[in-house]
């Protein structure tokens, strides 16, 4: 491939927002981690289904690795995973 592309990982954007979401969670950013958690729920959510925001109030590491499972349920492209 010209430009030198070769080895260009591209990975879905929730997955960098939830990586994020655990970096404010870890700096005590308890409001950009919501935000950040919210963003992956609304672009996932069925339109017309009134999928709600997580609760606002502190979020826990494990709700977040939740979140990214869900997510990313099934996208094996990391090679980690069999």
């Amino acid at each position: 491939m010209a430009g030198g592309l070769e080895g260009l990982f591209i990975a879905p954007l929730s997955r960098y927002l939830s990586l994020r979401a655990e970096a404010r969670l870890k700096q005590g950013n308890n409001a950009g981690c919501l935000a950040d958690v919210n963003v992956v729920r609304n672009r996932a959510a069925k339109a017309g289904t009134g999928y709600c925001d997580a609760t606002p109030g502190p979020l826990t590491l494990d709700q977040i690795l939740d979140e990214r499972a869900k997510e990313l349920d099934g996208d094996r492209t990391d090679g980690l995973t069999s």
